[in-house]
């Protein structure tokens, strides 16, 4: 409840701020940037007003150490995933116009909706599957999960794919409206990278976060070389179709 909570304070003081700063005193892209940071700062104060008022502030140093050691490889795994994410937005504008860009990122947004799905059951799951794996019918338990969680995920790419024409449609002008044919590729791309979290907590659940750091650099890699062969010659479009070839990789060495 608490989580919940403050997601929506963040983004109420985002809303709040951003009007203030952006409509008021005309600041601009600024604005925008420090309405984050006035929303991240504040909730983030709150949050520690919060644990601190019922867990006493304390250091434990051998388990801080393996804590440290644990999370090495996934600070390290986490620049690959950037280079996922981000890399298509440094170098598509290199062969392609700004225009061509905006009409990629905003089919982009929209494949993306299903990892804003996916992400509110990860977020139970990257924890509750430590005690699941361990159970004595977890062989039966995590296949059905699975089948669940697959369940909601075609529902929902489908769903996405229907209505991301008429949404774009409605919310941007004519000449963003060939984001409608681009997005259902990137909704099956985030498809696919949703199977493939799923099955990369394992790697955590089994200690070696060594392999998921492999895992992320082995699509960082496949990202980059599709990246460059793909963009050059067919734009956006080839962007879209590295981000599902990385995605697939990455799904197949999960699993």
């Amino acid at each position: 409840a608490m989580f919940a909570i403050a997601s929506f304070l963040r983004l109420g003081i985002t809303i709040v701020s951003t009007i203030v700063l952006v409509a008021g005193f005309r600041m601009g892209v600024l604005g925008i940037v420090a309405s984050s940071n006035v929303a991240i700062t504040g909730i983030g104060c709150l949050l520690l007003v919060y644990v601190f008022r019922r867990v006493p502030l304390a250091v434990d140093w051998p388990l801080l150490g393996r804590m440290f050691r644990f999370s090495v490889p996934l600070a390290v795994g986490s620049v690959a995933m950037f280079i996922i994410h981000f890399g298509d937005r440094f170098i598509l504008p290199h062969y392609r116009s700004f225009a061509e860009l905006g009409i990629y990122g905003i089919a982009y947004k929209i494949g993306m909706l299903i990892s804003l799905v996916y992400g509110s059951f990860q977020t139970y799951w990257s924890a509750q599957v430590f005690p699941v794996a361990q159970r004595e019918d977890a062989g039966i338990v995590i296949p059905r999960i699975f089948t669940y969680v697959l369940l909601m995920l075609s529902f929902c790419a489908l769903g996405l794919t229907v209505f991301a024409r008429p949404a774009i449609r409605l919310l941007t002008t004519p000449q963003f409206h060939s984001a409608a044919f681009l997005a259902p590729l990137i909704i099956g791309a985030y498809y696919i990278r949703s199977i493939s979290d799923f099955f990369r907590c394992f790697f955590l659940v089994g200690g070696h976060p060594e392999y998921e750091a492999s895992c992320n650099w082995i699509g960082a890699t496949v990202c980059l070389a599709s990246y460059f062969l793909l963009i050059p010659r067919y734009g956006m479009w080839g962007a879209a179709i590295a981000t599902a070839i990385t995605f697939a990789v990455m799904a197949v060495v999960a699993i």
